[in-house]
């Protein structure tokens, strides 16, 4: 009897097993899919821990750890990502082998990560590892391949391959608009990113239409409310922002933020992210009370998300000190400028090319309040990192050239001043730059 019974055990201790891990994964992917990540967080590590109790060359084991590191991915945890992302690729290597298309399915998301991180060589190298294997096991119209040839497409984007870029954009919609249809979410997602591309080419009436598509197809099939519109809201008002249509744009941000918000637990780095974008659209209106509201509110977020010495706070900081400063609030103005220097400084280095713009703003700033002996030493430090970024005859270093012999004149050093506006000039007449008026101070957004 008691054998018996312990014989009756493993098997039943397995279904039991294998149930458990099929109903939380499948709870893991609704909440994902509804966007409750951290919901779906929570699940995935439960699924996880149940596949550790599986046999080794288990598949489940692979897709739990794949699983995983996609929620992480999506919550931008991409360190936490990357290692349950080679974790899935190396075991569905050693259980499936290097040209299985599961295996594809791991290349791709292990390379995204990647490109996430900057890493785009390493990227580059799985994503066409993946489009072979992909092109030569799957059918020549199959979505997947739509879905490498896509996400190449985007890495080619960031690296200013405009070409080779919209070659692989057009190659995946064709594919997908066979195989899925011309109104399909997928065929939305190539949309925003030809639009993408379209923007970084200059070409924005272009962007703004295809923009539009996706937008279009989403709303259609998603309906009004679904937060994945949140991120087609903010392609197109960028785009509208960037023709000069903040009245547009407007709209489309707030629609943009309060989806971000509803979501569970809210998405309170993206909605950071546009409210920062809101307040700009807001300044270029006139409204800078409540844009400096919402930029005070992102900075804050940012801060509890990412920490207060975080390279993420500066553009806000950065933002946040022009509006100051057009308030006539200079000395928060300076305060902020000054700790978005520290940061960068601390994060990229002393003499790195971030520093620069920032630098040159601050020494305005300070030069306004008449602190002209705190302002030429920043000045001289903004010219010797334009010097090693761009070459000593670069045109960047004419208006810093211009705006520190503004200061050199405060200062009583007439002869230094009068050789920094003969070495712009000289920088100017040599690359035929149009003329430009000195900026003694920043200009207000």
């Amino acid at each position: 009897m008691c054998l018996a019974l312990a014989i009756l055990a493993g098997p039943a201790q397995a279904q039991d097993l294998d149930q458990r891990w099929s109903t939380v994964s499948a709870a893991g992917v609704a909440q994902a899919d509804a966007g409750d990540l951290a919901a779906a967080e929570r699940s995935m590590r439960e699924a996880m821990a149940l596949a550790q109790k599986l046999p080794p060359d288990d598949p489940r084991r692979a897709t739990s750890a794949n699983n995983l590191g996609f929620v992480l991915q999506a919550q931008g945890r991409l360190a936490e990502a990357l290692p349950l992302y080679e974790q899935a690729l190396a075991l569905r290597e050693a259980s499936l082998g290097p040209s299985h298309p599961a295996t594809a399915q791991s290349l791709n998301n292990l390379a995204e990560a990647l490109r996430g991180e900057g890493r785009r060589d390493e990227a580059e190298r799985l994503h066409r590892r993946a489009i072979e294997i992909r092109r030569t096991r799957l059918a020549p119209n199959h979505p997947d391949l739509a879905e490498s040839l896509g996400n190449l497409g985007v890495l080619l984007t960031d690296e200013g391959r405009y070409d080779e870029a919209r070659a692989l954009f057009d190659e995946a919609l064709t594919i997908r608009k066979a195989a899925l249809g011309e109104q399909h979410p997928a065929v939305a997602d190539l949309l925003g990113n030809m639009g993408a591309l379209a923007f970084a080419r200059g070409q924005l009436d272009e962007a703004a239409k295809l923009q539009g598509q996706a937008l279009a197809i989403l709303e259609a099939a998603r309906g009004s409310e679904s937060p994945a519109l949140a991120l087609p809201l903010g392609n197109l008002a960028q785009v509208l922002l960037a023709q000069g249509k903040a009245a547009e744009a407007t709209p489309l941000l707030e629609r943009e933020l309060a989806l971000q918000l509803a979501r569970p637990g809210g998405d309170r780095l993206a909605a950071a992210g546009t409210r920062h974008a809101l307040a700009l659209a807001l300044i270029r209106q006139g409204q800078r009370d409540r844009a400096a509201a919402l930029l005070a509110e992102s900075l804050l977020t940012l801060e509890q998300e990412r920490g207060a010495k975080a390279p993420e706070l500066v553009p806000v900081l950065v933002d946040l000190a022009e509006l100051r400063r057009g308030q006539g609030d200079q000395d928060e103005a300076v305060t902020l400028l000054t700790r978005a220097v520290t940061i960068q400084q601390a994060a990229y280095g002393a003499e790195d090319p971030h520093l620069a713009s920032d630098l040159n703003n601050l020494a305005l700033l300070l030069a306004e309040r008449g602190a002209w002996r705190d302002a030429e030493p920043l000045l001289a430090r903004t010219l010797r990192i334009e010097a090693a970024a761009h070459g000593a005859d670069s045109p960047e270093l004419i208006v810093t050239l211009e705006n520190q012999a503004v200061v050199l004149d405060r200062l009583g050093r007439a002869s230094e001043a009068a050789a920094a506006r003969q070495r712009a000039a000289a920088i100017r007449q040599a690359t035929e730059a149009p003329a430009a008026a000195p900026a003694p101070a920043p200009t207000p957004p």
